[in-house]
């Protein structure tokens, strides 16, 4: 994808570690400075967003985004992990970053954007969510123990069998909500059972006390109406001199390729004449 951002300054980097990475051009004084109230020619003030994609093994990814989002609180980050099987054999299960004329086979690359720009994220992870929520009372790295306060393995098969049977045959993924609020569900993979300690393993780095579970499954259909929906919503409240101009908007979508996604024609449909760029992670 190639976008023209008049009076927009960009901040590539390449990123190794889950420490703030170095920038290329500029500092982070310029990305954290207040909101400033746009340059002469600009359509607005200015704001921060910032791109990144990630190489399939770099297992610190979730940090180094922490990291950003505890540095750019108000920036809105997307994107997504690389496919494998770019270098040929021997490294095939290693992913390509390409940053300017650099190619990359490891960590993640991204670029920061700041200027009198406007980028709204909208996530729909496409699993359905089933059943009771309940609360972590006991964790080992990335497997839980107990699930209020009983032994999580128990919890789990009870949660399983109030499940309709229609239900049992989707593909089953753990709904974890670290905010403790209950509208914050990220799905991740069941990883299996520790039956010694009656315990769940979940495909997360760790899982803190008082996250909040719930089961969720992946359903096609579900995930097919609900995207359109939000999309649908997110384009009635474009104020009125954007969607009369459709040839300012530009949609940048990454899809699982577990789930069903948003096909082309279906976001034309919704919001004509817009530039999109998909990829499947």
């Amino acid at each position: 994808m190639a976008a023209s951002l008049p009076n927009v300054r960009l901040f590539p980097f390449h990123a190794v570690s889950a420490s703030l990475p170095d920038l290329r051009q500029g500092s982070w004084n310029d990305l954290i400075a207040a909101p400033a109230s746009g340059d002469k020619g600009s359509s607005g003030p200015d704001r921060t967003a910032g791109l990144i994609l990630s190489e399939p093994h770099f297992l610190l990814v979730e940090d180094l985004l922490a990291r950003l989002r505890g540095a750019l609180p108000e920036a809105p980050l997307l994107g997504g992990v690389v496919a494998p099987s770019a270098w040929g054999p021997g490294q095939s299960l290693r992913g390509a970053l390409f940053l300017n004329s650099d190619a990359h086979d490891e960590g993640a690359v991204g670029c920061l954007m700041r200027g009198p720009l406007r980028f709204d994220q909208l996530c729909w992870q496409g699993c359905r969510p089933v059943g009771r929520v309940v609360r972590v009372t006991g964790v080992e790295g990335n497997a839980i123990t107990h699930l209020d306060d009983l032994p999580a393995l128990l919890v789990m098969q009870r949660l399983f069998t109030e499940m309709d049977d229609s239900e049992r045959l989707l593909p089953l993924q753990i709904g974890l909500d670290p905010t403790g609020t209950g509208s914050a569900f990220v799905a991740r993979n069941l990883l299996g059972f520790d039956t010694p300690r009656l315990a769940v393993q979940v495909a997360v780095a760790g899982v803190e006390e008082g996250t909040l579970l719930q089961l969720h499954l992946r359903d096609s259909m579900w995930a097919q109406q609900g995207l359109r929906d939000l999309v649908q919503d997110y384009a009635e409240c474009l104020p009125a001199d954007v969607r009369e101009r459709p040839e300012r908007l530009g949609a940048w979508l990454y899809s699982c390729a577990d789930v069903a996604h948003l096909e082309e024609a279906s976001l034309q449909a919704i919001m004509p004449s817009t530039l999109l760029q998909e990829r499947v992670c």
